[in-house]
């Protein structure tokens, strides 16, 4: 009965690594174990957007997202660039020439110092093309001031979670607008 648990020294080692190596089971059951596959898969026949590899900066007080969203920008053989303060995101566009922007940034909206609002009412003033890049990824968008933010500023949003076919048909429109 405890055979499964514990691997017996008639096995071979290799297979009880191998075991090991796929871990235990999602919690919910293959539905779950499905979704979190898909998420971490890239889409089968999904292209990646723009004609070219391009650049990414991605603003997220949460390293997790930014991780995440690194990892599916770096698959497409994007560039990335990460930043868990929109204020140090904002010192380093301003000190780069139009060669080396990014092809588009995305930006939580909710983070402690300056918020993603501020961040883009900024860089509006400041470099209105880059401005244009702006893809906001936040978990918020029907509090009334975001919703009035988001309304006004005009800009593609994503909402968490996501999917990589989501953050995948965003960044396309952005940088091959029709």
């Amino acid at each position: 009965r405890f055979a499964a648990l514990f691997p017996s020294p008639t096995r071979s080692r290799s297979a009880g690594l191998r075991a090991a190596a796929r871990g235990p089971p999602l919690a919910g059951g293959p539905q779950v174990a499905a979704a979190a596959r898909d998420r971490a898969a890239p889409p089968v026949g999904l292209a990646v957007p723009g004609d070219r590899p391009g650049s990414a900066m991605i603003i997220d007080d949460e390293p997790a997202v930014r991780s995440t969203l690194a990892r599916i920008f770096t698959r497409w053989g994007w560039t990335v660039r990460e930043e868990g303060d929109a204020s140090r995101a904002l010192e380093f566009l301003a000190s780069v020439g139009d060669a080396e922007a990014p092809t588009v940034v995305l930006c939580d909206l909710k983070m402690p110092a300056m918020s993603g609002m501020e961040f883009y009412d900024a860089l509006h003033r400041t470099a209105p093309q880059l401005a244009e890049r702006v893809v906001f990824v936040t978990g918020d968008v029907v509090e009334p001031d975001t919703a009035q933010f988001l309304a006004s500023a005009g800009r593609e949003v994503v909402e968490k979670p996501f999917t990589i076919a989501e953050i995948a048909r965003t960044v396309e429109r952005v940088v091959s607008p029709a």
